[in-house]
């Protein structure tokens, strides 16, 4: 089983790394930096650390905690690296509170499960600490409790929580 902690664009999902011996490859879907940046993560003490998806997110085993200091020293380490490094600013308090309530509502609104979004450190990414598809079973009622809530907070992408399981 593993975590997916799916980036959004306004946000780094996590800070990048130094250099690679990894030849880079075009047949894996990710972008040459995200390649760059995998390799970095694992050079810098997360051996297990997997390539990003096309998309720029990533889907973190559960052998790998994102709070444990190895994965925080490695992500500092390779922020220079990281897909989009250079854009967005941390996600702000306020923020953060508007992601926050959105989640609150889907709950209230028929998704009891629906997890609040996890934060890398200094706001530098926004994601949930879920399996992929791990609530692909209650998709359509997530999808209700999505218009009931659009005008309520910040809503994340779903994708990645409703679509099945590989």
């Amino acid at each position: 089983m593993s975590v997916a902690f799916v980036a959004v664009t306004s946000a780094a999902l996590i800070a990048a790394c130094g250099s690679s011996s990894r030849p880079v490859s075009t047949t894996t879907g990710s972008s040459p930096q995200g390649v760059a940046y995998s390799d970095c993560m694992r050079s810098h003490g997360v051996p297990n650390f997997p390539d990003l998806n096309p998309n720029g997110s990533v889907d973190l085993p559960a052998s790998i905690n994102p709070e444990a200091p190895a994965f925080q020293s490695a992500s500092q380490a390779c922020a220079s690296l990281r897909p989009g490094a250079s854009s967005p600013p941390p996600i702000s308090l306020t923020q953060q509170k508007s992601f926050l309530a959105n989640a609150k509502c889907m709950r209230k609104h028929g998704v009891p499960n629906f997890p609040d979004p996890a934060f890398a450190p200094g706001g530098m990414g926004i994601g949930y600490n879920v399996a992929p598809g791990s609530l692909a079973y209650e998709a359509q009622g997530i999808l209700r409790a999505s218009r009931e809530c659009q005008n309520v907070g910040t809503p994340l992408p779903l994708g990645e929580l409703t679509q099945s399981a590989p």
